[in-house]
């Protein structure tokens, strides 16, 4: 995956992906999986759930994913 994200372009994106986000949901539980191109051979995951009425929690949480990637890479 790690490779695929690395090497990947297109007429959009010419320099590949720094990550990859999986978001699973089943009935109200979201789980949050991140892959980094780089640095640590880990995925962080969350599992919490989803107030379909206030998003700031579920953005926080994304924000959380994204901090593996965003310590080898500026957003």
């Amino acid at each position: 995956i790690r490779v695929s994200l690395s090497n990947f372009s297109d007429d959009q994106i010419l320099h590949g992906f720094d990550g990859m986000l999986i978001i699973n949901k089943k009935n109200e539980e979201i789980e949050i999986f991140t892959i980094p191109v780089v640095g640590a051979n880990y995925s962080y995951k969350d599992k919490f759930l989803v107030n379909v009425h206030d998003f700031e929690l579920f953005d926080g949480k994304i924000c959380n994913a994204l901090m593996p990637i965003d310590s080898y890479f500026s957003p």
